[in-house]
């Protein structure tokens, strides 16, 4: 009898392993594709400003308005 228990309990505990192991892959796959839709639209938004011409020569790029708020912090 005590062998079944052990076994019972040990297959039991295995399964809740697995039930976690498939909820974690599952959470990681939604955060995957969280991460590529927010990816795209970063790249979206990156071309449409060079569209828009935000970039264009002449203008201050967004790398040097960061790096201007950069320089101002660090003084």
């Amino acid at each position: 009898m005590d062998e079944d228990d052990n076994f019972y309990n040990s297959s039991d505990g295995l399964e809740q392993q697995i039930e976690y192991m498939e909820i974690k892959c599952y959470r990681a796959k939604e955060d995957k594709v969280k991460m590529i839709e927010e990816l795209n639209l970063t790249l979206m938004s990156a071309q449409t400003m060079k569209v828009t011409g935000r970039d264009a020569p002449g203008n201050r790029s967004t790398s040097a308005r960061f790096d201007d708020m950069a320089t101002n912090r660090a003084l």
